[in-house]
């Protein structure tokens, strides 16, 4: 019974034993527990002051970034009223210049028309004057054959002195009318008359001096009486032929 006793106390002791132990290990996990609940609360007191603090900080930057982002766009419409403002008035400045280069480009159409016309009507003068100087010659050639063909006829006529002054007059009278059917015909012509006739009368009397000479150097007796016709020449015969 002794042994049993002894037996039954030292199973009594192991178990109180094992029952401290179990109580220590049951309380050092209670006390773990305890720490671990304490240190989740913390965390969670720590993430929720996090977050917190981070919903500030993004509701700051929110609000920071809407302020930069007014006074941007505020920026940006105030800029594009500004070039919008200066784009008109360029706009309005190169209307009234497009405008401006419109009218000049007309005067110089209307300028350049009107010099057109003068110079057409330069060339139309210069035609006309070509036209003039070539009637000129023409009658010019007309007054010298006129000339030349008066001198053929003079020759055939005596070479006294009043047949001779007779012939000098009826030159002079065929150079007149001459004269007058030119004016006539051609009035834009101005021809040199006078000299003309000076010039025709010092010829008539170069040929009647060497008219006198030679019936002065011919024998006597020798030379013909003109003809009956040749003496008849009369003023209207010189007029017609110088026509």
């Amino acid at each position: 019974m002794l042994l049993l006793a002894k037996a039954g106390a030292r199973k009594a002791d192991v178990a109180a034993e094992e029952c401290r132990e179990a109580r220590a290990s049951l309380s050092s996990m209670k006390d773990n527990l305890e720490n671990s609940t304490a240190r989740r609360e913390q965390l969670i007191k720590e993430c929720d002051e996090a977050q917190l603090e981070a919903a500030k900080q993004i509701s700051t930057l929110q609000a920071t970034l809407e302020a930069e982002h007014r006074q941007r766009d505020a920026e940006f419409a105030s800029l594009m009223a500004k070039e919008r403002l200066e784009f008109e008035v360029k706009l309005a400045a190169l209307a009234a210049d497009k405008e401006a280069l419109t009218q000049d480009l007309g005067a110089r159409d209307t300028e350049l028309a009107t010099l057109s016309e003068e110079k057409a009507s330069l060339e139309d003068e210069v035609k006309a004057a070509a036209y003039r100087r070539g009637d000129y010659k023409k009658a010019l050639r007309d007054a010298r054959k006129k000339i030349r063909a008066l001198k053929a006829s003079l020759k055939r006529f005596a070479s006294s002195e009043a047949v001779q002054e007779l012939i000098a007059k009826a030159s002079l009278d065929s150079l007149v009318l001459a004269k007058r059917k030119l004016d006539q015909e051609y009035p834009d012509i101005v021809v040199d008359f006078p000299d003309l006739v000076n010039f025709v009368i010092e010829e008539m009397q170069n040929e009647q001096e060497e008219a006198v000479e030679e019936d002065d150097a011919a024998p006597t007796g020798s030379g013909e009486a003109p003809s009956p016709q040749e003496s008849d020449f009369s003023m209207e015969d010189a007029s017609s032929e110088a026509e």
